[in-house]
């Protein structure tokens, strides 16, 4: 079994809930989601009784009888041993949580008061975020970009990637990667002054 929790953008929370298994001929590797279930309330005792509920309606199946093992971000592992059955924690979270920390754009609160405030993250990122539009807006600016490159040298020219989605750190990574020519000139420029 497959499940992660999310809150959307207008405050609702939900777990994602799906089944992977093998065909019995071992050809093929299947992932069916069978629920996107509303959670205002996610401990781990109540995700694993939703959970277990909602595989016994979707299936018709026995939960303990034929779940072997869970994948779950690294935070939610008490919701398999509320199931006990064998735990994974999903890898990907681990690199995502910590590249949203390097930016600024994760945090973490006591009380609703932030502990770990990085506002100078934040700031490079919608700067970031403000030079890629710009250069991507227009032919004019793409080619303004491209001319920038070849002032360099040997600085291969790059597309700009803007960050568009919001809820993976790839995208900003992509962002900052893709905008390094334009560093490296600024930095070339502030040099040579």
């Amino acid at each position: 079994m497959l499940h992660d929790g999310g809150t959307l953008a207008n405050k609702h929370k939900f777990q994602a809930i799906g089944i992977q298994f093998l065909d019995p001929q071992w050809r093929k590797n299947h992932v069916v989601s069978i629920g996107f279930t509303a959670s205002a309330v996610n401990t781990d005792s109540i995700v694993s009784e939703m959970l277990q509920a909602v595989f016994k309606e979707r299936t018709g199946l026995e939960f303990q009888e034929t779940v072997s093992s869970m994948m779950q971000d690294r935070c939610a592992l008490g919701v398999s041993n509320q199931c006990d059955i064998e735990e994974e924690a999903c890898l990907m979270h681990d690199g995502d949580k910590l590249g949203r920390s390097a930016v600024g754009a994760l945090t973490r609160s006591r009380n609703k008061i932030v502990v770990n405030p990085f506002p100078e993250g934040v700031d490079l990122m919608s700067r970031a975020h403000k030079m890629g539009t710009f250069f991507s807006y227009s032919q004019q600016r793409r080619q303004h970009f491209q001319d920038v490159c070849a002032t360099i040298g040997d600085i291969p020219v790059v597309g700009i990637q803007l960050d568009l989605s919001t809820t993976r750190v790839a995208s900003s990574h992509q962002l900052l990667f893709s905008i390094r020519v334009i560093a490296a000139f600024v930095c070339i420029q502030c040099y040579q002054n």
